[in-house]
């Protein structure tokens, strides 16, 4: 059975909830919630677990506070990398970057930097031609790469 997200379920329809009333009742099913239709402790009228009878509201506030703790944001991370170095999770890294590269916040951000690596490389082409007095010269992509890395790491500095 899918369940609705979390939200107050006394306003749902009691034909799903109806029948799994208490945990004595759901410990002999495979169901993993039951609906008493009395508030929790904090005033929270949704479903329950089946093992702890705590409120899948109350679950859900206090995993996302703990992820928003230095503790949570370092153990998500953990997993993330866990994740991407599987060959599964480089998988999906790669289709995730393709479909941000082509939604439109991503080609804003590729055209910023598109246009800043061309402005970094005329104000480079201008400066050697005005100090070495060359006028004909094309400035490798590395050492723009190198220049753009560079700016990028200073300004996250001043930051």
């Amino acid at each position: 059975m899918k369940y609705p997200k979390c939200q107050d379920y006394a306003d749902l329809p009691w034909s799903k909830w109806h029948i799994i009333k208490s945990k004595k009742d759901v410990q002999g099913t495979r169901a993993k919630h039951f609906f008493t239709g009395k508030p929790c402790k904090h005033g929270h009228v949704a479903l329950r677990f089946k093992k702890k009878g705590s409120c899948v509201k109350c679950s859900a506030l206090s995993i996302s506070k703990y992820q928003k703790t230095e503790k949570g944001v370092k153990k998500q991370k953990e997993i993330f990398d866990r994740y991407i170095s599987t060959e599964e999770g480089a998988k999906g890294q790669k289709r995730s970057e393709v479909k941000y590269s082509k939604s439109k916040k991503g080609r804003a951000t590729a055209k910023r930097k598109n246009q800043s690596k061309r402005y970094l490389r005329s104000r480079l082409k201008h400066i050697m031609e005005k100090e070495v007095n060359l006028k004909e010269i094309t400035v490798p992509t590395y050492l723009i790469d190198a220049l753009w890395a560079n700016l990028q790491l200073k300004r996250a500095i001043s930051l």
